[in-house]
């Protein structure tokens, strides 16, 4: 009669798998997390360049000043930057 050695992992090496995928999520995370920041300040600087670029070709297309003003409800400037951008 002869023992078959069963298939699968021991608890041990599972123990272990679990350090190791914790230990590399912990370097990775900040990393991952100022590559989000980085993200987002590029996409918001592009709206601002757009939207300067909006109300330039706006001025010139209809042969008077213009500018950008922070707004909070898109229809007038007032609000703050935070609170969105007119054109």
């Amino acid at each position: 009669m002869s023992l078959r050695r069963a298939h699968g992992f021991t608890l041990v090496e599972l123990m272990v798998t679990l350090v190791v995928l914790g230990v590399l999520a912990s370097i990775a995370y900040p990393s991952f997390t100022g590559m989000i920041r980085g993200n987002r300040v590029n996409t918001s600087s592009n709206q601002v360049i757009a939207l300067v670029n909006l109300a330039r070709s706006e001025a010139i297309r209809n042969n008077h000043g213009g500018g950008v003003c922070a707004s909070k409800d898109g229809q007038g400037c007032n609000g703050s930057w935070a609170d969105g951008m007119l054109a």
